[in-house]
């Protein structure tokens, strides 16, 4: 499966995307967000900017299973 992971750089998100990164299910990770998740991986693809909507909309088709860490404090 392809995942699509907002909140990587959070408590919950960060390790949600080892945990992806990890599983022999996962083929890809696309995480979105304002900042990068400083990780590098072959599965690992980007949308780091500050509005990553506007760039998110030039990849289509790479999501089946997204997943939010996004919380609210």
């Amino acid at each position: 499966m392809r995942v699509v992971l907002f909140g990587a750089t959070g408590m919950l998100g960060s390790g949600t995307l080892i945990e992806c990164l990890h599983s022999p299910e996962v083929e890809a990770v696309l995480v979105v967000g304002r900042r990068s998740c400083g990780v590098e991986h072959e599965k690992l693809r980007e949308v780091a900017a500050a509005r990553p909507r506007r760039r998110l909309a030039r990849t289509p088709g790479h999501c089946q299973e997204p997943v939010s860490a996004l919380t609210m404090s």
